[in-house]
């Protein structure tokens, strides 16, 4: 597990409906950490006019701590973050031509290789469920 430290620097990036809104591919948004608790970490954007703190659990996948869906997504570097977005991007892509397209339009032969990458061990670098 990673250790925290306050003044240590973070990313976040919008999960979810909040996401979803408006469409957009959103680059990740350099954040701060201002408190370190027993169980969550304080978050904070430095130089912006509005005081705005979000609250993490410090426990994998550092779920954003609220009473609703999560908005953000904390990560601790960048290049995560947008590794992160980008397999969460073309997840929706293969996720949406596979749902237009009629089965016709499949061979037999491409129908089990899709089965059988789908079928492979997953890795430790799955996204969260808020993904």
């Amino acid at each position: 597990m990673e250790s925290f430290k306050k003044g240590q620097t973070v990313y976040l990036l919008r999960v979810g409906d909040y996401r979803d809104r408006d469409h957009k591919i959103h680059e990740p948004r350099e954040a701060m950490i201002t408190a370190v608790g027993r169980k969550y970490l304080t978050v904070a954007f430095p130089g912006s006019r509005f005081v705005w703190e979000l609250k993490f659990d410090k426990e994998y996948p550092f779920r954003q701590k609220t009473d609703y869906a999560p908005d953000e997504m904390i990560f601790f570097s960048r290049e995560d973050a947008i590794n992160a977005q980008n397999k969460r991007n073309v997840f929706l892509e293969v996720r949406k031509e596979i749902s237009e397209r009629h089965i016709k339009s499949f061979t037999l032969n491409q129908l089990q290789k899709i089965k059988s990458i789908m079928n492979e061990k997953v890795t430790d670098d799955r996204l969260p469920d808020e993904w």
